[in-house]
């Protein structure tokens, strides 16, 4: 039976095919990750049997597949014990684009969700030559949104030739990918569209959109209104600050601060360590009075 070293032990290679079989039936979630890892990365056994899973696999076990990379990918981050989401595992992210992304479906689009939410722009720059193939192929809103994040280059000439589409036609999802590969028209429009609305929902998307642009410009747009008074309300459900909105948007280009994860917001003080970083490295300066504490607050907690 053939066996492979790992750190801290032999793994038999059997057990690892039926771990993968396990989570490609849904019988069980990750668990212990040390069946999958090499050291601190996942394994060539590994890799070799999520790829064979991914490739010949149904749409929902492609989909479990995905997942069971994502937990993976999370927790041999160095970050994940300080509440990290972030996937930095070159053979996990290697495997979310292909073959993760070569069949249209749930699976192929867990994978661009993955891979817009926790993976790091400059590690998308590896896999840059597929994510191109991928949008010439399926030209989308989830593959252009994805471009745009990795902001390649490469992509330049598709996304030229989207904009040549009667206008009514170019999508916005098109528009946000030429401004992130360097249109400072486009990207103007993006910036004065989140600075002039005063809907609380619309500048939370807009912010997210300018997240994905990423310039220097887009960048001091969002940490001017770090001190955006707006509130999204779901009437009886919640209220929810757009300064959260906003400080998702910057942690795109930022992802290993942790005082801009979600969880670091838990009083005054985390605001204030935003607006630092904010003034210090992206030229903000403040007039207004910071806004009071808002995190996420819930219809049942306000009536209190």
């Amino acid at each position: 039976m053939r066996r492979i070293r790992r750190a801290g032990g032999v793994l038999n290679v059997s057990e690892l095919d039926r771990a993968i079989q396990s989570l490609r039936a849904g019988d069980s979630a990750v668990g212990d990750i040390r069946a999958f890892v090499d050291g601190a990365r996942l394994s060539a056994a590994a890799s070799a049997l999520f790829r064979a899973a991914l490739q010949d696999g149904s749409d929902v076990e492609r989909k479990r597949m995905v997942h069971a990379l994502e937990a993976i990918g999370q927790r041999l981050d160095p970050l994940f014990e300080r509440g990290s989401i972030l996937v930095r595992d070159a053979a996990c992210i290697a495997l979310l684009v292909d073959p993760g992304l070569a069949v249209m479906g749930q699976a192929r689009d867990t994978a661009i969700d993955v891979l817009l939410t926790c993976v790091p722009t400059q590690l998308l720059q590896p896999v840059g030559q597929k994510l191109v193939e991928h949008l010439r192929a399926h030209p989308d809103d989830l593959s252009l949104r994805l471009i745009a994040k990795a902001r390649l280059p490469a992509a330049r000439i598709e996304i030229a030739k989207l904009m040549t589409m009667p206008q009514r036609a170019v999508s916005e999802s098109v528009k946000l990918a030429y401004a992130a590969l360097g249109n400072a028209t486009v990207e103007q429009e993006f910036i004065q569209a989140f600075l002039s609305t005063h809907d609380a929902a619309e500048k939370a998307r807009t912010a997210r959109l300018l997240g994905y642009i990423g310039s220097p410009n887009a960048l001091k747009a969002l940490a001017r209104e770090m001190r955006c008074e707006l509130v999204v309300a779901t009437p009886g459900v919640m209220r929810r600050s757009v300064r959260l909105d906003i400080i998702a948007a910057l942690r795109m280009s930022y992802p290993d601060k942790v005082f801009l994860w979600d969880q670091a917001i838990r009083d005054d003080s985390g605001y204030q360590a935003v607006e630092d970083f904010c003034v210090q490295h992206l030229g903000a300066r403040y007039r207004t009075p910071r806004p009071p504490f808002l995190w996420l607050e819930s219809a049942r907690s306000a009536a209190r």
